[in-house]
């Protein structure tokens, strides 16, 4: 049987998140010192690595090529007998923990991998394509990463102390409680090891513009068809946010919905508005003092478009209103916007779902299927960028 030497380095070659079932040992003639050899091997059912008679390797991971040296085992992911990561490993891995301030009020540190295992599962359904999955670590992770430097520059934060929330107004995350509480067991059992799995891949892994973290790290559902530039949806132009094409996803539940109000319904939501919003700005324009508004006879159409295809600016008769203003006054899906208007009702029709800046899931679950890595999903949505 093989022997441990001293200096005698052994490459260990396991199957990629599974266990080799051949022959338990196959020895090998090393030949001189530190000339790596190739050895196959087995796992027994308590989750050791064997490799002889005399020297049992307890498997603390599973990785495409591991190095063993002397019996002793190094950059491996952790596994369970049963093949899955352990919570315990995010948490070692973690290069630091995360401030989150939780709904109920509380402000949690979190270690950084746990967390971000936290965001997707929250974030991204468990069934898109595992580049993508990768793809949605790595954002989760640069976020929360930015946040968290913001934080430790400034020493305050949005959320009382906090680099991040719990809420969408940050990411969405959950904890294991949390998740066992609305998930199935097959799916903590199945899914959850899944998203675990793409997590440590890329642990420790950001998105960098020239040379810099990347601080904006936005992503949304779906997008219609392609992404916006960020100014065209907020406010600043970041130029690793810019409009591309995202014309692999089809999604069928987010095109061409239809949304519809009475002309009453639409009167009383622009006449609130105006209310609220006496001093327009720019680009909308509207006379505040033109209340209650009346649309009898009015125009109502799309008065221009984004790069991204999406509504710039809105008609309402004499009133304008941007895209995204026109989006959360009617709770719309997105600000990819026709209108079609009757003598009674106003109907707006909408493709893709969210601000459609950034990183597109839908989109990334597209590419993923069509044999993208993470990598090349990640430059693409956010331009320019690497993942270091």
């Amino acid at each position: 049987m093989v022997s441990v030497v001293s200096a005698l380095v052994f490459l260990v070659v396991l199957t990629a998140y599974g266990f080799y079932d051949g022959p338990e040992v196959t020895e090998k003639s090393a030949g001189k010192a530190n000339e790596s050899v190739v050895i196959d091997v087995v796992v027994s059912e308590k989750g050791e690595l064997i490799t002889g008679e005399d020297i049992k390797i307890v498997v603390s991971g599973v990785a495409d090529k591991v190095i063993v040296a002397n019996a002793k085992v190094s950059n491996l992911q952790v596994i369970d007998s049963l093949g899955k990561i352990s919570d315990e490993y995010l948490e070692e891995i973690s290069a630091h923990n995360v401030k989150v301030l939780m709904e109920d009020g509380s402000i949690r540190d979190i270690p950084l991998e746990s967390y971000v295992a936290g965001v997707v599962a929250s974030e991204m359904p468990s069934s898109f394509d595992y580049e993508a999955l990768k793809a949605q670590a790595v954002a989760a992770r640069t976020y929360v990463e930015a946040k968290t430097q913001d934080l430790a520059a400034t020493g305050a934060g949005r959320h009382d102390g906090a680099s991040v929330c719990a809420t969408s107004c940050c990411q969405v995350y959950q904890d294991v409680d949390g998740l066992s509480s609305v998930k199935s067991a097959d799916w903590m059992a199945e899914d959850y090891n899944k998203i675990k799995k793409a997590v440590v891949e890329t642990a420790g892994q950001y998105l960098y513009y020239d040379g810099e973290l990347v601080n904006q790290p936005l992503f949304f559902s779906a997008s219609g068809g392609s992404t916006e530039n960020s100014e065209d949806v907020f406010t600043s132009a970041v130029p690793y946010l810019r409009s591309v094409s995202s014309d692999l996803e089809t999604v069928e539940k987010y095109d061409g919905r239809q949304t519809s109000f009475s002309l009453n319904q639409v009167e009383e939501k622009l006449t609130s508005y105006i209310k609220a919003h006496p001093q327009p700005k720019a680009p909308a324009d509207y006379d505040a003092s033109a209340v209650p508004v009346d649309l009898s006879g009015a125009d109502i159409d799309v008065e221009s478009r984004t790069d991204g295809g999406g509504a710039a600016l809105v008609r309402f008769g004499g009133i304008i209103l941007t895209g995204r203003q026109v989006r959360e006054l009617f709770s719309l899906p997105s600000a990819d916007i026709t209108v079609q208007k009757t003598a009674a009702t106003v109907t707006f029709i909408t493709s893709g779902n969210g601000h459609r800046v950034g990183l597109s899931q839908y989109g990334a679950d597209a590419m993923g299927k069509a044999g993208y890595t993470y990598k090349e999903i990640l430059s693409h949505y956010y331009s320019g960028t690497e993942v270091i």
